[in-house]
């Protein structure tokens, strides 16, 4: 399993911008997954944490595969535009496709699900779509962790973390999207050190559980427009304007103590 990059692991100093990519994408490079595929039906068995169990029919029926880290291109375990039904710990991704959306013109075209052992037949009209997929957060499910994206609806590179950093000028990308767990708040800078227009933003998306005391918070922001050109440093705690998540609270699902789903507005 390929451990997840931590902002603590790297100081800006210490990588290149080409080379952060490399470290950043070897984390998202498909090892780790668990390759026992199953014909025929298969039993319900429960998430284990941080994992997704995904299966090729409705209701947790046929050929399935357990992940633990993300898949660019699920073709090459011959399971794209397949996943029917899902059962998820954490929060996971689901894009049409590969490469998580990355220079596709409707980053919209995605799903995400999250939980604590939440199970979910996937909607009609995000059956057999997912291309390719990934977990978003740290290590434990509910670690205070940030995620920010290159792309619109977590589309492109990633980048996360659990620490405040000062200095974000070596990503290499901008930042249109962003993935909060955990229970801090955190503000995001336009200028390195934590200068500029600042914004505060909370995991309050969702709150979620099914055995105590397994908790999950989210705070779901597919756009990030609050009149920042740049995304250059993130502090812990809350410094500067509140913003309320841009995603409505399971607005395409009925509300569950233990997880939900939602997506983007295009789609196959």
């Amino acid at each position: 399993m390929v451990s997840k990059l931590r902002s603590e692991d790297l100081r800006s100093e210490d990588l290149r911008s080409e080379d952060l990519m490399l470290v950043v994408n070897r984390g998202v490079s498909g090892e780790g997954m668990t390759a026992n595929r199953i014909r025929g039906r298969s039993s319900r068995c429960h998430s284990y944490e941080g994992s997704a169990r995904c299966w090729s029919g409705s209701q947790y029926y046929g050929t399935y595969y357990d992940f633990q880290t993300a898949n660019p291109h699920l073709g090459s375990i011959d399971f794209d535009n397949t996943i029917e039904s899902v059962r998820v710990t954490g929060i996971w991704l689901f894009y049409d496709h590969e490469g998580y959306n990355a220079n596709t013109p409707d980053p919209t075209a995605m799903f995400w699900s999250y939980g604590v052992g939440y199970s979910l037949t996937i909607p009609e009209e995000y059956k057999n779509t997912a291309t390719s997929l990934r977990p978003a957060g740290c290590v434990g499910i509910n670690d205070d962790c940030w995620n920010v994206y290159e792309g619109l609806y977590f589309a492109g590179s990633t980048f996360a973390g659990t620490a405040e950093m000062s200095d974000l000028s070596f990503l290499g990308f901008d930042v249109f999207s962003i993935i909060l767990t955990g229970k801090s708040a955190w503000t995001f800078c336009e200028n390195v050190f934590y200068g500029g227009p600042c914004v505060c933003m909370y995991p309050d998306t969702d709150h979620v559980s099914r055995t105590l005391p397994v908790y999950l918070d989210v705070g779901i922001f597919p756009t990030v427009d609050h009149g920042m050109l740049h995304v250059k440093s993130i502090r812990k705690g809350c410094y500067g304007k509140r913003i309320t998540s841009t995603t409505p609270r399971l607005s395409a699902g009925p509300q569950q103590t233990n997880g939900g789903y939602d997506s983007g507005s295009g789609g196959k």
